[in-house]
């Protein structure tokens, strides 16, 4: 790439020079003046890749898996390590269990969780 803007610079300084010359600039000597240096260009090499995102359900992080609402678990896109995670979905009653949201047996947070003739009591149908 710089051999082609040096020879693109050179081609474009003998044109104005034979532009000048043509518009009846007087010239100095028979001799071609020798072409000016080149402003040296900066070599850039390419752009440094972006990681790679692993393909789903494949993570390194709980970003790879957050379009998902999942998070990372050993390399594995899941839906929850803690079972905190699982309460936005599930409630009071959200559970993680084996990395899948569960709602715990018999919890509930209103009557209607419960099995008909039940009420919901502190957290459990009776």
């Amino acid at each position: 790439m710089p051999v082609i803007r040096s020879a693109l610079t050179m081609a474009t300084v003998a044109l104005l020079a034979t532009s000048v010359t043509a518009c009846g600039a007087k010239k100095k000597s028979k001799k071609a003046d020798p072409a000016p240096a080149a402003a040296p260009v900066a070599e850039t090499g390419p752009a440094p890749a972006e990681a790679a995102v692993p393909a789903y359900p494949a993570c390194e992080t709980d970003e790879h898996c957050a379009s998902k609402g999942e998070v990372c678990v050993d390399g594995t896109c899941k839906q929850c390590r803690e079972d905190a995670q699982c309460t936005a979905s599930l409630g009071s009653c959200g559970r993680c269990v084996n990395n899948a949201c569960e709602k715990a047996a018999g919890c509930c947070s209103r009557d209607s969780d419960c099995d008909a003739g039940k009420r919901c009591r502190a957290g459990a149908c009776s």
